[in-house]
């Protein structure tokens, strides 16, 4: 059974604590350094972004 990964990136605090609730293997992530930080741990299967991130 394949697991999936989803990395969910907002810089609005509670959209990925939101997605959080919703999916439980996701991660939310407030900024795109720490994205990259995320996915150099662990590659994530889909990634959801905010495209107006500052």
């Amino acid at each position: 059974m394949s697991t999936f990964r989803f990395l969910f990136l907002e810089n609005k605090p509670l959209a990925p604590e939101a997605m959080q609730t919703i999916l439980t293997d996701s991660t939310g992530i407030a900024s795109g350094i720490e994205a990259l930080r995320a996915i150099e741990q662990s590659v994530p299967t889909l990634i959801v972004s905010d495209i107006g991130l500052p």
